[in-house]
């Protein structure tokens, strides 16, 4: 069952990270026929990025919702792994959306992965379900509304949906 931890906001625009991944379509086709919602998509630029963005835009096709799809920008920097390059990248192209709320599939799974993660290093962090992101003198409204609900669910969701997630030959590797 889809469990939200917080209200989402009436009759405003509402942006959705989307991977087209079982995390990202569970909540597009949940949001799909309440808000208006934009999926916005973003090509790493890698290997597989153009296939995966045409699956998104055919994913969108078949939820009839509309998608935006941002690339790659700036250089990596030296040290910088390539996870934090494209998180920092996918980022920017989210925040640059007007003051406009984004949502992310973050889910309960991800929230105790998090603390696990950065309790190993001293540091427990929560992920907060609301954040104001100032990006370029613009708040943005960052909302995680799936917190309470498990990966499973999820999977459950896009099952009894027929929902098909994107094929991402990335999540097979364990080398990046």
């Amino acid at each position: 069952m889809i469990k939200l931890i917080l209200k989402l906001p009436q009759n405003q625009p509402l942006k959705l990270a989307f991977s087209g991944g079982v995390d990202s379509l569970a909540m597009a086709h949940f949001l799909r026929r309440n808000k208006n919602v934009t999926l916005c998509h973003f090509n790493h630029g890698c290997e597989y990025s153009n296939l995966i963005e045409q699956q998104c835009r055919e994913r969108a096709e078949q939820l009839n919702m509309p998608i935006v799809v941002g690339h790659i920008d700036g250089e990596r920097q030296p040290k910088q792994s390539l996870e934090d390059y494209w998180r920092r990248a996918r980022y920017r192209f989210l925040y640059d959306c007007n003051g406009e709320i984004v949502l992310t599939a973050h889910h309960l799974d991800d929230a105790v992965e998090t603390w696990c993660i950065s309790a190993f290093h001293g540091e427990p962090k929560l992920i907060q379900p609301e954040q104001t992101i100032n990006y370029n003198n613009k708040n943005n409204k960052l909302l995680r509304p799936f917190l309470l609900t498990s990966k499973q669910h999820l999977i459950d969701y896009a099952t009894n949906h027929d929902l098909i997630a994107v094929d991402d030959p990335y999540n097979r590797e364990n080398n990046l």
